[in-house]
C-alpha cells in the first residue's frame, strides 16, 4: 500500500512539474496596446490588447480603403480588438523598392516606414493607435536614384 501512494504522489508531483514547467516566462510576452503611447509604431502580430488576441486578429480592410497603385494592392487595414490601423502591400511583380507607412489624421502622426524590395508576397507598416480618428496607408515608390510620387488610400 505504501509503494502505491508513493507512486501515485510521484506521478501527480511530476505531472505538476511538467505543467508548470510548459507555461512561458513572463519575458516571451508581447506588448500589450491599449492607447497611442502603448500602440503607435508596433507590429500589429507582435501586440495584443491584453485579453488575449493579437491587434492582427480579425483584422479587415474596410470598405474603400484600398486601391492599386505601383503594380500592386495598397490597403489600409483595421484591427478591431486594439483599434488599430497599419498599411499592407501587395506587389503583382518584384520590380521596384518601396517605402510603407500609415498615417493618422487627427495630429499628422506617421509610423516609421518600411523599405523593402517588391517581391511577391505582402508586406506591412507598422501600427498606429486610432479607434476613432481617420487613418490612410502611404507608399512610395524609389525611381532610379530618388523617391517618386507618393500613393495613399483615402482617409477612412
Amino acid at each position: 500500500m505504501k509503494k502505491v501512494l508513493a507512486s501515485g504522489a510521484l506521478a501527480i508531483t511530476a505531472a505538476f512539474t511538467l505543467t508548470v514547467t510548459a507555461v512561458p516566462p513572463a519575458s516571451a510576452a508581447v506588448d500589450h496596446c491599449r492607447d497611442t503611447a502603448t500602440c503607435d509604431n508596433k507590429y500589429p502580430d507582435e501586440t495584443t490588447n491584453g485579453n488575449g488576441y493579437l491587434c492582427s486578429d480579425g483584422a479587415y480592410t474596410p470598405a474603400g480603403a484600398q486601391r492599386v497603385v505601383f503594380n500592386g494592392l495598397l490597403e489600409l487595414r483595421y484591427g478591431p480588438h486594439c483599434g488599430v490601423n497599419w498599411a499592407r502591400f501587395t506587389p503583382y511583380s518584384s520590380d521596384g523598392e518601396y517605402y510603407l507607412w500609415v498615417q493618422r489624421e487627427s495630429d499628422g502622426f506617421n509610423t516609421y516606414g518600411n523599405q523593402f524590395f517588391g517581391w511577391q508576397g505582402d508586406h506591412f507598416s507598422r501600427q498606429v493607435f486610432s479607434p476613432v480618428s481617420r487613418a490612410r496607408a502611404c507608399i512610395m515608390r524609389k525611381n532610379a536614384t530618388d523617391w517618386g510620387q507618393q500613393e495613399c488610400t483615402a482617409w477612412i
